[in-house]
Protein backbone atom coordinates (compact mmCIF):
# COMPACT_ATOMS: atom_id res chain seq x y z
CA UNK A 1 0.00 0.00 0.00
CA UNK A 2 0.75 3.31 -0.47
CA UNK A 3 -0.05 6.69 0.66
CA UNK A 4 0.16 9.59 -2.26
CA UNK A 5 -1.15 13.13 -3.07
CA UNK A 6 -4.21 13.47 -4.54
CA UNK A 7 -4.23 14.79 -7.96
CA UNK A 8 -7.12 15.21 -10.68
CA UNK A 9 -7.16 11.86 -12.20
CA UNK A 10 -8.17 10.70 -8.83
CA UNK A 11 -11.11 12.58 -8.77
CA UNK A 12 -14.15 10.88 -9.16
CA UNK A 13 -12.11 8.12 -6.43
CA UNK A 14 -12.18 11.12 -3.97
CA UNK A 15 -15.98 11.39 -4.77
CA UNK A 16 -17.39 7.77 -4.32
CA UNK A 17 -14.78 8.15 -0.59
CA UNK A 18 -16.80 11.02 0.19
CA UNK A 19 -19.88 9.81 -0.39
CA UNK A 20 -19.25 6.54 1.11
CA UNK A 21 -18.61 8.49 4.25
CA UNK A 22 -21.25 10.55 4.24
CA UNK A 23 -23.67 7.65 3.61
CA UNK A 24 -22.23 6.26 6.72
CA UNK A 25 -22.28 8.97 9.14
CA UNK A 26 -25.61 9.91 7.85
CA UNK A 27 -26.87 6.03 8.67
CA UNK A 28 -25.87 7.13 12.56
CA UNK A 29 -27.49 10.10 12.48
CA UNK A 30 -31.10 8.82 14.36
CA UNK A 31 -31.78 12.83 14.39
CA UNK A 32 -31.67 12.28 10.40
CA UNK A 33 -30.05 16.01 9.93
CA UNK A 34 -27.27 14.41 8.54
CA UNK A 35 -27.98 13.34 5.01
CA UNK A 36 -26.85 12.82 1.27
CA UNK A 37 -28.10 15.86 -1.05
CA UNK A 38 -28.40 14.83 -4.77
CA UNK A 39 -25.95 17.51 -4.95
CA UNK A 40 -23.24 16.29 -2.79
CA UNK A 41 -20.90 14.14 -5.24
CA UNK A 42 -19.75 17.33 -7.12
CA UNK A 43 -20.75 20.12 -4.64
CA UNK A 44 -18.89 18.68 -1.25
CA UNK A 45 -15.92 17.66 -3.67
CA UNK A 46 -15.64 21.27 -5.35
CA UNK A 47 -16.14 22.74 -1.72
CA UNK A 48 -13.47 20.21 -0.48
CA UNK A 49 -11.07 21.11 -2.99
CA UNK A 50 -11.35 24.76 -2.95
CA UNK A 51 -11.07 24.53 1.11
CA UNK A 52 -7.69 22.93 1.04
CA UNK A 53 -6.54 25.59 -1.55
CA UNK A 54 -7.47 28.03 0.57
CA UNK A 55 -6.17 26.87 3.65
CA UNK A 56 -2.60 25.38 2.71
CA UNK A 57 -4.11 21.73 2.70
CA UNK A 58 -3.37 18.53 0.92
CA UNK A 59 -5.46 15.73 0.47
CA UNK A 60 -3.65 12.51 1.26
CA UNK A 61 -5.02 8.77 -0.70
CA UNK A 62 -4.21 5.21 0.15
CA UNK A 63 -3.83 3.09 -2.82
CA UNK A 64 -3.24 -0.78 -2.79
CA UNK A 65 -3.17 -2.49 -6.16
CA UNK A 66 -3.46 0.93 -8.10
CA UNK A 67 -7.37 1.21 -6.26
CA UNK A 68 -7.40 4.34 -4.04
CA UNK A 69 -9.23 2.80 -0.88
CA UNK A 70 -9.25 5.55 1.62
CA UNK A 71 -8.23 9.51 1.95
CA UNK A 72 -7.55 12.03 4.32
CA UNK A 73 -8.02 16.06 3.83
CA UNK A 74 -5.77 18.05 5.54
CA UNK A 75 -5.91 21.95 6.32
CA UNK A 76 -3.82 24.77 8.33
CA UNK A 77 -5.21 27.75 10.74
CA UNK A 78 -4.04 29.72 12.68
CA UNK A 79 -5.76 32.79 14.13
CA UNK A 80 -8.89 34.27 12.71
CA UNK A 81 -12.66 34.62 14.36
CA UNK A 82 -13.18 34.23 17.39
CA UNK A 83 -10.24 32.41 18.17
CA UNK A 84 -8.40 35.44 18.06
CA UNK A 85 -9.69 37.00 21.47
CA UNK A 86 -10.16 33.80 23.22
CA UNK A 87 -7.51 31.53 22.28
CA UNK A 88 -3.40 31.97 22.01
CA UNK A 89 -3.86 31.03 18.63
CA UNK A 90 -1.58 28.40 17.88
CA UNK A 91 -1.13 26.97 14.09
CA UNK A 92 -3.37 23.86 14.15
CA UNK A 93 -3.32 21.20 11.56
CA UNK A 94 -7.28 20.23 11.20
CA UNK A 95 -8.06 17.07 9.54
CA UNK A 96 -12.00 17.56 8.21
CA UNK A 97 -12.39 13.91 6.45
CA UNK A 98 -11.05 10.69 6.89
CA UNK A 99 -12.27 7.71 5.52
CA UNK A 100 -10.88 4.15 4.40
CA UNK A 101 -13.46 1.83 1.98
CA UNK A 102 -15.60 -0.14 3.99
CA UNK A 103 -14.33 -3.75 2.75
CA UNK A 104 -10.79 -2.34 3.97
CA UNK A 105 -11.25 -1.13 7.33
CA UNK A 106 -9.14 -2.73 10.47
CA UNK A 107 -6.21 -3.16 8.39
CA UNK A 108 -4.71 -0.08 9.55
CA UNK A 109 -4.91 1.98 6.81
CA UNK A 110 -6.61 4.68 8.83
CA UNK A 111 -3.13 4.74 10.92
CA UNK A 112 -0.98 5.41 7.91
CA UNK A 113 -3.21 7.85 6.66
CA UNK A 114 -3.11 9.43 10.10
CA UNK A 115 0.39 9.30 10.01
CA UNK A 116 0.61 11.18 7.17
CA UNK A 117 -1.06 13.88 7.65
CA UNK A 118 0.73 14.47 11.26
CA UNK A 119 3.77 14.24 9.47
CA UNK A 120 2.14 17.00 6.95
CA UNK A 121 1.31 19.01 10.18
CA UNK A 122 4.85 18.93 11.75
CA UNK A 123 6.75 20.02 8.34
CA UNK A 124 4.82 23.20 8.18
CA UNK A 125 5.01 23.95 11.89
CA UNK A 126 1.81 22.89 13.13
CA UNK A 127 1.34 22.58 17.16
CA UNK A 128 -1.15 20.29 17.09
CA UNK A 129 -3.20 17.96 14.97
CA UNK A 130 -7.14 18.15 15.48
CA UNK A 131 -10.00 16.87 13.91
CA UNK A 132 -13.91 15.88 14.94
CA UNK A 133 -16.07 12.89 15.19
CA UNK A 134 -19.53 12.16 15.04
CA UNK A 135 -20.70 11.33 18.81
CA UNK A 136 -22.46 7.89 17.34
CA UNK A 137 -19.30 7.05 15.67
CA UNK A 138 -17.88 4.83 18.82
CA UNK A 139 -15.42 2.99 16.54
CA UNK A 140 -13.28 6.39 14.79
CA UNK A 141 -13.45 7.58 18.40
CA UNK A 142 -11.67 4.59 19.70
CA UNK A 143 -9.21 4.46 16.79
CA UNK A 144 -8.51 8.44 17.77
CA UNK A 145 -8.54 7.80 21.72
CA UNK A 146 -5.92 4.47 20.66
CA UNK A 147 -4.08 6.78 19.03
CA UNK A 148 -3.46 9.84 21.92
CA UNK A 149 -6.13 11.76 20.52
CA UNK A 150 -7.70 14.04 23.68
CA UNK A 151 -11.00 15.11 23.93
CA UNK A 152 -10.70 18.73 24.61
CA UNK A 153 -14.37 20.33 23.63
CA UNK A 154 -18.38 18.64 23.41
CA UNK A 155 -20.84 19.78 20.96
CA UNK A 156 -24.14 18.79 22.19
CA UNK A 157 -27.67 19.73 20.74
CA UNK A 158 -31.59 18.79 21.84
CA UNK A 159 -34.79 19.75 19.99
CA UNK A 160 -36.13 22.76 21.59
CA UNK A 161 -39.57 20.60 22.19
CA UNK A 162 -38.27 17.95 24.37
CA UNK A 163 -35.61 19.60 26.63
CA UNK A 164 -35.55 18.28 29.73
CA UNK A 165 -36.22 21.08 31.97
CA UNK A 166 -34.39 19.82 35.45
CA UNK A 167 -36.89 22.90 37.63
CA UNK A 168 -40.31 21.40 36.50
CA UNK A 169 -38.40 17.33 37.09
CA UNK A 170 -36.84 15.83 40.51
CA UNK A 171 -33.55 16.08 40.94
CA UNK A 172 -33.38 12.18 41.10
CA UNK A 173 -35.48 11.58 37.80
CA UNK A 174 -33.40 14.52 35.59
CA UNK A 175 -29.99 12.86 37.12
CA UNK A 176 -31.07 9.61 35.86
CA UNK A 177 -31.37 11.00 32.65
CA UNK A 178 -27.83 12.05 31.96
CA UNK A 179 -26.29 9.00 33.81
CA UNK A 180 -28.58 6.91 31.29
CA UNK A 181 -27.22 8.71 28.26
CA UNK A 182 -23.90 8.48 29.65
CA UNK A 183 -24.21 4.95 29.90
CA UNK A 184 -25.18 3.74 26.63
CA UNK A 185 -22.09 5.63 24.76
CA UNK A 186 -20.31 3.90 27.29
CA UNK A 187 -21.46 0.56 26.36
CA UNK A 188 -20.99 1.42 22.68
CA UNK A 189 -17.53 2.67 22.79
CA UNK A 190 -17.21 -0.61 25.22
CA UNK A 191 -18.60 -2.80 22.60
CA UNK A 192 -16.43 -0.72 19.95
CA UNK A 193 -12.97 -1.27 21.74
CA UNK A 194 -13.99 -5.60 22.32
CA UNK A 195 -13.88 -5.42 17.97
CA UNK A 196 -11.07 -2.90 17.07
CA UNK A 197 -9.06 -5.41 19.60
CA UNK A 198 -10.31 -8.34 18.08
CA UNK A 199 -9.20 -7.08 14.57
CA UNK A 200 -5.94 -6.56 15.95
CA UNK A 201 -5.12 -9.72 17.07
CA UNK A 202 -6.61 -11.07 13.87
CA UNK A 203 -4.54 -9.00 11.83
CA UNK A 204 -1.47 -9.86 13.88
CA UNK A 205 -2.03 -13.17 13.75
CA UNK A 206 -2.64 -13.41 10.04
CA UNK A 207 0.70 -11.37 9.68
CA UNK A 208 2.38 -14.16 11.47
CA UNK A 209 0.89 -16.95 9.96
CA UNK A 210 2.46 -15.11 6.59
CA UNK A 211 5.60 -14.06 7.80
Amino acid sequence: MNIIEYSEKYAEDVKDLLVELQTYLASLDKRGVLVLKENYRDGYFSYVTEEVKNHNGKIFLAQLNDAIVGLVVCKIFQGGGESEYTTSSPKVGFISDLIVREDLRGKRIGHWLLREANDFFKANECEYTQLEVFSPNAEAFVLYKKLGFEVNCLYMSQRTDKLHICRSIPKRRCGGIIKKKHSDRNKRIQRALKKYDKEEKALLKAKKNHG
